[in-house]
């Protein structure tokens, strides 16, 4: 504190002038008689005070119960005070520079920040605002969820083996993926088994490795293994994202699984060993190597495909392959990219504000894009951002045009609503009007014959004239009804179903059936009730059935 020799009415005394930062000057009046009640307060814990204080112009009070007002209450949540001018982060807090007597606290992130104060606040190998710059020798790796040290005198070697490791697996998908359609015979792919008699003579390890290898992948394809795979990988590229996208506190036992699960990503980025080679890449040249090597590695997929278009093969069964062979893998590679792919181009346009100043969330050595619209990455961010949600569906559709899937479906919805047709008629059959008439004239089910048609006629008259009491009765549908209630004909739906069959045979449409007519629905419904009866599967549905039951059901 600072005291100064002050003169009164009263005469002499030392008075306090000048407090350090954490407390408060308690000085009342200017005479010599309240000198001894003079003196530098600290603010409690739960407080804190950030600016010198000055009598009589800062942080200055008459009496302690007047000087708490001027300490600032501190936040419980991001900061721990223990009175004075001590401020300490909260772990996942960072402080930043003080304004106006006020201590600056942001939120961290992926346990960048371990609290405290000044340097000491950032994680290991961790600086700059809310620590999410790496230190020299450190390099931002796993997705940008860490920083990684580059210092090991092994960095090297790893860095080399990683690339010929990735060169190499990049050359076996590219010949699986692209290359082994093309340079197989054409029937090869066709036919995936071992045949024990083309081996006499010793043919090579390589090939009988090579068929058996087929024999599997196909044995994968049309299992349902394939469908299980790509479940698991869709679920942990999603969860690995949770992370860095849903900005919460998680359990360390779920960051140590997402951490082991990001690998699932397929990004280049979070390749171990990778992260040294690439510490000088800023966000920008991360997004274009993400959007420019997707497309990339399609147009290596496609170059068998077009080679034999461009020499005239392309109406030979190989090409058939190949294109087949091009468009699974093309659709694979975008199904594995896909999430990873969406992630870079949204998080371009994620960002954080910091004393003022918006930072680009993922890389703070680059500036918001959103201050900088004349910028390269706010540009091809918006153009990926456009493109990559829709391109990527477009591609998809065109493969499955391609594979003729959208017809499949319409061919099995087709055949489904058949199978539910024959399915109603069946156990409707019984319960239908139309099939009481039928069991009471007794002939059904011997159709084809001329001894048939002849009694089928003999006692349809015979019907009739009982119908129409000797054509003495107009046979029309409420008499039709009636006569089938005295016979003991009653169905279910047989009011609604007979009037319509009505209308239907009444040629005249003068709302009374003729013998002609009567006997034509009769022919009919004994057509009708054959061909149903015959139907055990799809394959016994024949064209004049279905429109047998288009017109009955």
């Amino acid at each position: 504190s600072v005291w100064a020799l002050e003169a009164s009415a009263t005469g002499l005394a030392w008075r306090v002038e000048r407090c350090p930062e954490g407390y408060v000057v308690v000085r009342n009046g200017s005479g010599s008689s309240q000198a001894a009640q003079d003196h530098c307060w600290e603010c409690p814990p739960g407080t804190y005070a950030l600016e010198p204080a000055v009598y009589p112009h800062t942080m200055a009070a008459p009496a302690v119960a007047e000087a708490a007002q001027l300490c600032r209450e501190c936040d419980e949540d991001k900061a721990e005070c223990s009175g004075g001018s001590s401020v300490e982060a909260r772990e996942d807090h960072w402080r930043g520079s003080d304004r106006d007597g006020e201590a600056m606290l942001y939120r961290c992130f992926l346990d960048r920040c371990q609290g405290g104060t000044g340097a000491g606040q950032c994680a290991p190998g961790r600086i700059g605002p809310v620590c999410a710059l790496c230190d020299e020798e450190w390099a931002l790796a796993a997705g940008g969820t860490k920083c990684e040290s580059c210092q090991s005198d092994q960095a090297m070697g790893v860095r080399t083996a990683v690339l010929v490791i990735l060169l190499l697996a990049f050359l076996i998908v590219w010949y699986f993926a692209a290359w082994r359609a093309f340079l197989y015979p054409s029937d090869a792919l066709a036919h995936r088994e071992l045949d024990a008699e083309e081996e006499e003579g010793g043919v090579c390890c390589a090939r009988r490795f090579s068929k058996l290898w087929d024999r599997l992948l196909l044995h994968f394809l049309r299992s349902h293994y394939l469908a299980y795979f790509k479940v698991f990988i869709s679920f942990w590229q999603v969860a690995s994202t949770f992370r860095v996208n849903i900005r919460i506190k998680w359990p360390k036992e779920l960051k140590d699984l997402w951490s082991w699960t990001s690998a699932l990503r397929l990004s280049l980025f979070d390749v171990p060993g990778t992260a040294c080679m690439m510490r000088d890449y800023l966000y920008t040249d991360v997004l274009l190597a993400c959007t420019l090597a997707t497309v990339l590695v399609i147009v290596l997929f496609a170059i068998p495909t077009v080679y034999m278009r461009v020499v005239g093969q392309h109406e030979t069964a190989k090409f058939n392959q190949v294109f087949n062979s091009f468009c699974f893998s093309a659709t694979f590679w975008m199904f594995l990219t896909y999430p990873t792919l969406c992630m870079v181009v949204i998080s371009t346009f994620r960002c954080q504000e910091v004393e003022d100043v918006w930072y680009l969330s993922n890389d703070f050595r680059e500036p918001c894009p959103w201050t900088r619209p004349s910028s390269l990455l706010f540009g091809w961010g918006v153009a990926s951002t456009v493109a990559i949600p829709f391109g990527v569906p477009a591609f998809m559709w065109w493969v499955l045009r391609q594979w003729r899937v959208p017809a499949m479906a319409r061919e099995k919805q087709d055949k489904a609503v058949l199978e539910r047709m024959v399915w109603l008629h069946s156990l409707s059959a019984e319960k239908s009007l139309t099939a009481k008439i039928a069991a009471y004239m007794g002939v059904f089910g011997t159709a084809g014959s001329n001894q048939h048609a002849a009694v089928l006629r003999e006692r349809a008259e015979r019907f009739y004239r009982d119908a129409t009491n000797g054509d003495q009765t107009p046979l029309t549908v409420d008499r039709l009804l009636e006569h089938c209630h005295d016979l003991g004909l009653v169905g279910d739906t047989e009011e609604e179903e007979t009037r319509v069959l009505f209308a239907t045979f009444d040629q005249d449409q003068d709302g009374v059936w003729n013998l002609d007519e009567f006997l034509e629905f009769m022919v009919t419904l004994d057509e009708h009730e054959n061909h149903a009866a015959r139907v055990d599967s799809l394959a016994d549905v024949s064209d004049t059935l279905l429109h047998d039951l288009c017109l009955f059901e």
